[in-house]
């Protein structure tokens, strides 16, 4: 048994790391398995917009591993979203097939947000133009794309990758 405890986006104003928002994830073990990846990744935050899978639902909470409990989540409009993020001025990174850069190519900074679509139609524009950059996960394969928690993954992996050979180069620098 636990309480259901919702943030609100003011709560991850000052955020020091990666804040992580999830246009209408459908699929419960997705939204648990992001919200572990989340925890284990250093974000400070999961804000979902439209109409998402419920992060309480038991498969979430199975497929999170404690982790619903760790990582703030907050819930909100699409238009609620777009507002908040515009008064930040921390990059907005979106995801997208059709983006020219490559994920692993771009610098991440400690603290961004991070926008990943929905499993099946991908970010909605209105969320593309809040963006400050788009970044794509090249495939190899026949595959079009990955599921979701994976890519989430990906990203947030290569970003804290990024975070520790700053800190392992600063303190070689500063010895």
């Amino acid at each position: 048994i636990g309480r259901q405890a919702w943030s609100d986006l003011d709560q991850l104003a000052t955020a020091t790391a990666p804040i992580v928002v999830l246009h209408e994830p459908q699929d419960p073990g997705n939204l648990g398995t992001i919200l572990r990846t989340c925890d284990a990744a250093g974000a400070t935050g999961v804000v979902l917009t439209g109409n998402a899978t419920d992060p309480w639902h038991p498969t979430a909470l199975r497929a999170a591993m404690g982790a619903t409990f760790a990582i703030p989540l907050v819930r909100c409009d699409v238009t609620t979203f777009i507002a908040w993020g515009g008064s930040l001025s921390i990059a907005i990174i979106g995801t997208s097939d059709r983006a020219a850069t490559d994920y692993a190519t771009r610098e991440y900074d400690d603290r961004f947000v991070l926008l990943m679509g929905s499993e099946r139609q991908g970010l909605p524009m209105a969320l593309e133009a809040v963006a400050d950059d788009m970044v794509r996960i090249p495939m190899a394969g026949q595959a079009d794309s990955l599921n979701l928690a994976v890519a989430t993954s990906l990203v947030l992996y290569e970003a804290r990758n990024q975070r520790v050979r700053r800190a392992v180069a600063a303190l070689r620098f500063d010895s």
